[in-house]
């Protein structure tokens, strides 16, 4: 088909279809020439953002929980124009999620919660979760000292 267009386009008369093949008769057998494919995506930032590495998957260890959302933050900022409302910045927050922050965002999500509303409000509920200033081992002693009563 493509060489019967360009042989039009040339000013040749197609003559007959060769056996169904869509060839001219006459024509050569020679691959068909395809349109070039689109450019490659330009990767420069549009309206001065800033490239910023995605942040790692994060799975709810609370160890990495404030870097991974310093990490949110600096695409946010950074980047603007990728996330046109406060609900695309939560999807984004969720895509990278695993395992048990999965489940959890995954329960917000389904259900509406506010916390969902905008990314401030799911950073936030994020840090109540997942992060834990202090560590397993400080807090234990503190536990155990605890009594009932007066």
């Amino acid at each position: 088909m493509t060489l019967l267009v360009r042989a039009q386009a040339e000013g040749a008369q197609p003559a007959s279809a060769s056996a169904g093949t869509g060839v001219a008769a006459g024509a050569s057998a020679a691959a068909p020439v395809l349109a070039s494919p689109l450019p490659p995506t330009d990767p420069t930032p549009i309206r001065g953002d800033a490239l910023v590495a995605n942040p790692e998957r994060y799975a709810g260890d609370p160890e990495t929980c404030r870097g991974f959302l310093l990490q949110y933050s600096l695409v946010f900022e950074q980047q603007p124009s990728r996330f046109p409302t406060e609900r695309s910045k939560v999807a984004y927050m969720i895509s990278l999620l695993t395992g048990r922050a999965l489940a959890w965002a995954t329960s917000l999500w389904e259900r509406a919660s506010p916390d969902t509303a905008s990314g401030e409000s799911f950073m936030r509920a994020m840090r109540t979760t997942f992060h834990n200033p202090r560590g397993g081992r400080e807090a234990a002693p503190r536990l155990l000292a605890l009594s009932q009563g007066t």
